[in-house]
């Protein structure tokens, strides 16, 4: 797949986006071509099992999208799309694109279970698991949201009135992702999660098939106020932290 360009010249590229937020993970993301994009949105069409998505690709205004490479699904694309979801809404969503068609991530773990399955994955490597638990946990949501990974500050959107030295006790209290542990089980990693409003410390195993277990999760007890996402669907409508 191309690489797109920036500057909205002729060669079918999108016109500069302007996200609306970061991207569901942290990585090199590269911008896909608008034709490319539109043959790629047709091929998720045809493979979706949810009924929320295909009324809404016929007339979407897609906005830009983006893809990653993960290690951990070499065949495999990351991708992100933006989009007009109604006259005052805009909001990402994404999937996974290959040589067998797409798959909706939804926030329904059983779905990537399945996925995982279908795909053999096989995660034996520490990078390609820390890697792949960041992925894991954004792709998983609950009824607050996502458990997203928190590797740094600027990871974070702070409410409105948040004081500099209440950013600063979170900066302190943030504990980056580290592994701590590796047996025939899987990889055990340490990190700090976000999940909702709140901020926990969490101990996660990753297995070599991808269902990771949480062992351990404890709340980080801070005055800041966090700005939330908001969830319609599978469509994440961020807080204000654009890229």
């Amino acid at each position: 797949m191309a690489e797109g360009g920036r500057n909205g010249s002729a060669g079918g590229l999108y016109a500069p986006t302007k996200w609306v937020g970061a991207p569901i993970i942290a990585g090199e993301w590269f911008d896909v071509l608008s034709g490319e994009a539109s043959e790629i949105l047709t091929i998720l069409g045809e493979y979706l099992q949810s009924a929320e998505l295909p009324a809404f690709l016929a007339q979407a205004q897609i906005h830009g999208m983006r893809a990653m490479e993960l290690n951990a699904y070499p065949d495999w694309l990351l991708m992100e799309c933006q989009a007009q979801i109604n006259s005052e809404s805009v909001a990402l969503f994404n999937f996974m694109f290959g040589p067998t068609g797409a798959i909706l991530l939804d926030g329904r773990a059983d779905a990537l279970h399945a996925f995982n399955r279908l795909v053999g994955v096989n995660i034996v490597d520490p990078q390609a698991a820390g890697e792949y638990l960041s992925f894991f946990c954004s792709a998983v949501r609950s009824g607050l949201g996502r458990f997203e990974i928190i590797g740094s500050i600027a990871d974070l959107a702070f409410s409105q009135g948040t004081t500099r030295s209440q950013k600063a006790a979170v900066r302190r209290q943030l504990k980056p992702l580290r592994q701590v542990q590796a047996d025939e089980s899987g990889i055990v990693f340490q990190t700090t999660v976000r999940y909702g409003p709140s901020l926990f410390y969490s101990l996660f195993r990753v297995p070599p098939a991808g269902r990771v277990e949480m062992l351990e999760d404890h709340e980080i007890d801070v005055e800041a106020m966090l700005d939330t996402e908001f969830f319609e669907g599978p469509f994440r409508i961020p807080a204000a932290r654009p890229q």
